[in-house]
């Protein structure tokens, strides 16, 4: 009898071991390998530069009501010439607005657009106008005892010219093309069973104000990215020895016309709208710590390295001990176990 004791004994000791195993191995996958992400807006640090990839896929309906463009129609090609270089000025613009000394370069931009069906006005197809952008960035390094830092507080660019493709204008959407769209859902004067609401870029739009609201939509804006880099969710890829910071903000614009239709007690909406939404994150090597905008490389190959470590090691040593300790008590706490009789 005793040594089925002992067996019950051993066999909860294992089943111990195995549960904290298995607790290590969930916490481990949580931790340090996350869902993977992809971002319209990729900012990845290599060397000693920013490789950017912007990728902007816009879509709208307001035309089934409007009957106007609200995006420029049958666009496919590649900024060129003249063209390229104004996006590339406002580009650099932009970025030396918040970091002086950073420099722009290896730009590329492609457009395409649909054309939408100007007479449709029930279950018509969206026009979509998409935009792809490749860029990098690069700031003279900073060095301090064997660590680099580079400023990325300009990662909330917001461009805000007239740029254009062979004469037809694609930045300033809400300026050139949105505006002329809005008027009749505006000043509509609602009327029994009959109304409007129309919201710019998250404002309401009234009679006296979207004009103003209306005017400041452009296609490449990341100005909704405010909060430092530091505060985006992190995650670290042992695989790729690189870490991720994700924003949880969107760039983009949106406009929308909604109409609500009330009748025989009935309520029925339809909604109008245009706009992109554009996730963001940025890619750095595993030798990389964040203060605020500021991303440090370690180039000396130590404490660096150890910090980033202890900051993905920490909760989890702190999780797995208070599983521990949890079995520890429950096992102090067990009722004895019966004793065996001696055999006379």
């Amino acid at each position: 009898m005793q040594g089925n004791q002992a067996e019950r004994v051993g066999g909860d000791s294992m089943k111990q071991k195995q549960l904290a195993f298995a607790i290590l191995i969930v916490l481990l996958t949580i931790i340090i390998f996350p869902p993977a992400s992809r971002a319209d807006y990729n900012l990845e640090l290599q060397g000693d530069t920013f490789n950017v990839t912007w990728t902007i896929n816009a879509s709208q309906n307001i035309t089934a009501f409007s009957h106007t463009l609200v995006y420029p129609p049958n666009l496919n090609d590649s900024l060129t010439g003249s063209d390229l270089s104004a996006f590339v000025s406002a580009l650099q613009t932009a970025v030396r607005q918040k970091v002086g000394s950073a420099i722009v370069s290896n730009v590329a931009v492609h457009l395409i657009s649909t054309s939408p069906n100007a007479s449709c006005s029930t279950a018509c197809v969206p026009q979509w106008l998409n935009a792809t952008v490749k860029f990098q960035v690069r700031e003279p390094s900073q060095t301090s005892n064997g660590v680099v830092h580079y400023d990325l507080s300009w990662k909330n660019i917001l461009l805000s010219e007239d740029l254009q493709m062979a004469g037809v204008s694609f930045n300033l959407l809400g300026q050139k093309y949105i505006l002329a769209a809005l008027p009749a859902s505006v000043l509509f004067q609602s009327i029994r069973g009959i109304s409007w609401s129309v919201q710019v870029n998250g404002h309401s739009a009234f009679k006296g104000t979207y004009e103003n609201l209306t005017d400041s939509v452009v296609l490449f804006d990341m100005s909704n990215l405010k909060t430092p880099l530091q505060t985006w969710t992190h995650s670290f890829d042992p695989n790729l020895q690189s870490q991720t910071w994700v924003s949880p903000q969107r760039g983009g614009f949106n406009t929308s016309a909604t109409e609500t239709l009330t009748e025989a007690g009935e309520t029925s909406t339809q909604a109008y709208l245009s706009g992109a939404a554009v996730s963001a994150q940025v890619s750095a090597p595993r030798s990389a710590a964040v203060n605020g905008d500021v991303v440090f490389i370690d180039l000396s190959g130590g404490i660096w390295d150890d910090l980033v470590l202890a900051a993905v090691l920490a909760p989890l040593g702190v999780l797995v001990s208070s599983a521990v300790l949890e079995t520890r008590v429950l096992r102090r706490s067990r009722p004895p176990g019966r004793t065996s009789r001696k055999n006379k």
